[in-house]
């Protein structure tokens, strides 16, 4: 059980950091603390389970966005513009076909 314990606390520690960028980390500017807190959505000071699942669903919904943004933004300017928009309906559309 407390193998179990270290391995889970590990992974939520790689989470966490995983979600921070890399130039927070080069500047010591984690804030473990906060991002705990963060987690722990009702404030009893632990994790649970669901708390946990909720924060790794988060995550992954994130990283999908930012990919299907980044598959539209050709430019890769951070905006999306109504031609780049276009672009990827034209694109999405084809694929749909074959």
């Amino acid at each position: 059980m407390i193998d179990l314990k270290k391995k889970i606390i590990k992974v939520l520690i790689t989470l966490i950091i995983s979600t921070t960028s890399f130039s927070a980390l080069a500047h010591d500017e984690i804030n473990l603390k906060g991002k705990f807190q963060n987690i722990d959505t009702n404030n009893d000071e632990t994790i649970s389970l669901e708390e946990f699942k909720n924060f790794v669903l988060e995550n992954r919904r994130m990283n999908r966005l930012e990919r299907i943004f980044n598959r539209i933004d050709n430019n890769s300017n951070g905006e999306i513009t109504i031609e780049e928009l276009e672009l990827f309906q034209k694109k999405f559309r084809e694929k749909q076909k074959s």
